[in-house]
């Protein structure tokens, strides 16, 4: 839900999350709830700092029922190191302030239930966040380490399958104990939480390569020439079958032959990139011949 929108950056909170702010302050927790709130935004806005450092705009802050996120422009086309960095900021922003905060604690004598809160806050919320599991900050930072090693597309279906059975972890535990009539509904809608999450970036999988090809251009733009591999096909072969060939050390050229065999057009693996946004993974490649008048 929309709530304001300053310098281009919409700032909005999920539906979800209203109910729960009401229940707190019914419950007599306002003033908890503010500082979260607070922590909260701070949080992504870090994110969303050394994004802007890196040349990416923030399009959106979203208030979620367990924490937020920052939408961020390109997101696809982040490299690794980008990656690894913009995650990286939020849990380090919350260990800092807890670090800081503690230590005018102890040499200046801020005693305050307030102040012990803030510094509880931020130490969970930071180490919380570096869990190496989707849509965590550690999962996202362990996601571009992998990618070094096994591409994008791979180093998301491991991170996935491990934020799956953590998610498992947490609501099995959560029902085990709630057998022995102690539980926390928190755990269990937290498990649920990651799960579904961590099952959205399974299904963005087939669209990742981008992100792999980005890493290629910055490999590319630093060493000045890569290993390249060529690929035959035909114009009814949709660019899906294509994309899913790519691997993350090799540039792709494609060459398109006619029904005769005969060369029709030589495509790069930027261009089928590039179409499968236009077209999307059914888009064919006679689509993009027809569009340079080729075909």
């Amino acid at each position: 839900m929309k709530i304001v929108k300053v310098h281009g950056i919409i700032f909005s909170i999920h539906i979800l999350f209203i109910p729960i702010m009401f229940l707190l302050y019914f419950l007599g927790y306002g003033k908890i709830m503010i500082i979260l709130l607070i922590i909260i935004i701070l949080h992504e806005l870090s994110h969303g700092l050394i994004a802007m450092f890196f040349g990416i705009k923030i399009k959106e802050l979203e208030i979620l029922p367990f924490g937020g996120v920052v939408k961020l422009d390109k997101s696809l086309n982040f490299t690794n190191r980008e990656e690894i960095f913009i995650s990286a900021a939020g849990p380090i922003f919350n260990l800092v302030i807890s670090a800081t905060v503690f230590f005018f604690q102890k040499y200046f004598g801020l005693k305050n239930s307030n102040v012990d809160f803030i510094i509880f806050s931020n130490l969970i919320i930071g180490i919380f966040n570096l869990i190496p599991v989707l849509p965590l900050d550690g999962g996202r930072i362990v996601r571009s380490l992998l990618s070094y090693l096994f591409g994008y597309k791979n180093a998301t279906r491991i991170i996935v399958i491990f934020s799956k059975l953590f998610a498992f972890f947490l609501i099995g535990i959560n029902i085990f104990i709630f057998s022995l009539e102690s539980y926390n509904i928190t755990f269990i809608l937290l498990g649920i939480f990651i799960y579904i999450k961590s099952n959205k970036e399974q299904k963005m999988t087939a669209y990742i390569t981008m992100r792999d090809f980005a890493s290629k251009k910055e490999s590319l733009n630093k060493q000045g020439s890569m290993e390249s591999q060529h690929m035959t096909v035909l114009p009814e072969t949709t660019l899906g079958e294509i994309s899913r060939q790519f691997t993350p050390k090799k540039f792709y050229i494609i060459y398109v032959l006619d029904e005769h065999y005969a060369l029709k057009g030589i495509l790069t693996e930027d261009e089928i990139l590039s179409a499968i946004l236009e077209y999307g993974m059914h888009g064919k490649v006679k689509n993009i011949l027809e569009k340079r008048n080729n075909y």
